[in-house]
């Protein structure tokens, strides 16, 4: 449907001409010749544009103007004056207006502007819809908890919300939802409106996690044929969250300590800084503390993180709160794979509260999907739990397996091999040892999982 425009003018002529004209352009145009019930008028109008005289016989534009913002301050305003009160148009501006056009003005000039000015509108509008559903999404009110545990990590990132330049710490297992967490809090700070960024340290090889976050000048490598710009400047007035953080190397630490103490970094190749409004929450499902005593985490980085330590409890040690995420994405996953919603049967609720949930609220996410999947009845049975299975990642295989592998390790001939082909062959006797369960060979070589990740491809072994 066409933008609808409100021409408010007191000269009949120029009220005509502007009518015509706007319905000339595709536009639906509503007409009032003086500023008398102009409320009224548009809230019956509901206009997407007004175009305002700011001299009018029965009331100033520049107060109907301070209105339409209070009303709406998506409406487009564009306000006409005469050639000698610019002061007046300058001053609309600030109000809240997008443009003045004093008369006699140029058609084209004002077919241009309208154009524009509503394109700028849809965007706007758009983005704040996107934020809008994201800050609905993101309500505490829709975090399904009952434990008393969780109630005062919501407490305290409720708390922490609201102060936008304050870093946090998230820590928990794998699977607790500390992503979900960082988007809480910010939707719900005076950053929602800003992007949020999110980067998984582990999931980059060192030497492209720094580009990747603080981008590079063109030129800086060898296939930096383009500037390009980091993580941190896109996520510039918002919030930057950083995954797994202790995961990232000893190098690239000060770097994020310098942005954290200064606000500015320098790009790759770059010689100015680069100053940025940048919230940091970062998260691990390590001991950082362990790792700043066996010197692998700096602690200057580790103190400026943990401004406000937030600990995410799991699933096993909040069982009151099993069942009724169960429900929850029972009731998501029934309507997203369009089937009647079945009841739970008492084993099924006995299996889920006796069932230690390594993977944690992730896995029992999992779980509940599958059940929907298999489940054609009215009602869930033990038959449509898989528990441990397929989401067997944190659980230890027998400490048998591989043991072939492990021969290897006692068989090196140092004179005939390189120290890539040990690595190669550690990683091969470590994977089997796991049961090519990567999780646990990671544990097993004392590496993240996303390094390993990372080894594997080097060798094609991925």
């Amino acid at each position: 449907m066409s933008a609808k425009i409100l021409i408010i003018e007191d000269n009949e002529t120029v009220r005509e001409n502007l009518s015509t004209l706007a319905r000339e352009w595709g536009y639906r145009a509503v007409a009032s010749e003086d500023g008398k019930g102009y409320l009224n008028l548009i809230k019956t109008v509901s206009p997407d544009l007004v175009l305002l005289d700011l001299k009018l016989p029965e009331a100033h534009g520049m107060e109907i103007l301070r209105e339409i913002k209070r009303f709406d301050k998506t409406i487009v305003v564009i306000v006409i004056t005469g050639f000698g009160d610019v002061q007046s148009a300058v001053e609309a501006m600030k109000i809240g207006a997008v443009h003045y056009l004093t008369k006699p003005f140029d058609t084209d000039e004002l077919r241009v502007v309208i154009r524009n000015s509503l394109e700028n509108q849809r965007t706007q509008r758009a983005l704040t819809d996107i934020v809008e559903r994201k800050r609905s999404r993101f309500d505490p009110g829709n975090f399904i908890f009952t434990s008393r545990i969780m109630q005062r990590v919501l407490d305290d990132v409720m708390r922490v919300a609201g102060v936008p330049t304050t870093s946090v710490l998230i820590e928990g297992e794998t699977g607790t939802g500390k992503e979900l967490i960082g988007k809480i809090i910010h939707f719900n700070s005076p950053r929602a409106n800003e992007p949020f960024v999110a980067l998984n340290c582990s999931a980059i090889p060192d030497n492209l996690l720094e580009s990747e976050l603080f981008g590079h000048e063109k030129g800086a490598f060898t296939d930096a044929r383009h500037t390009k710009k980091g993580l941190f400047e896109i996520a510039d007035g918002g919030t930057i969250f950083l995954d797994e953080i202790g995961d990232m190397s000893l190098k690239l630490q000060p770097k994020i300590l310098r942005v954290m103490e200064d606000g500015c970094f320098r790009r790759l190749g770059g010689t100015g800084d680069v100053v940025v409004n940048t919230r940091i929450i970062a998260s691990t499902n390590k001991n950082l503390k362990a790792m700043v005593r066996e010197n692998t985490f700096r602690k200057d980085l580790y103190y400026r993180l943990c401004v406000v330590p937030l600990k995410l409890p799991p699933l096993r040690n909040r069982k009151a709160d099993i069942l009724p995420l169960a429900e929850h994405f029972l009731e998501h996953f029934s309507k997203e794979l369009k089937k009647q919603e079945p009841g739970i049967a008492a084993e099924v609720k006995q299996k889920l509260m006796s069932y230690p949930w390594p993977g944690n609220v992730r896995e029992l996410k999992n779980v509940m999907e599958r059940a929907v999947l298999y489940c054609d009845g009215g009602m869930l049975e033990p038959t449509h739990l898989i528990l441990g299975e397929s989401d067997s990642d944190d659980e230890e295989p027998d400490a048998g397996a591989g043991a072939a592998s492990d021969a290897f390790l006692l068989k090196i001939d140092f004179g005939r091999v390189s120290l890539p082909d040990v690595e190669k062959q550690v990683i091969i006797a470590a994977m089997e040892r796991a049961g090519h369960n990567k999780s646990y060979a990671a544990r097993l070589l004392g590496l993240g999982r996303g390094a390993l990740r990372n080894k594997l491809e080097k060798y094609d072994m991925d």
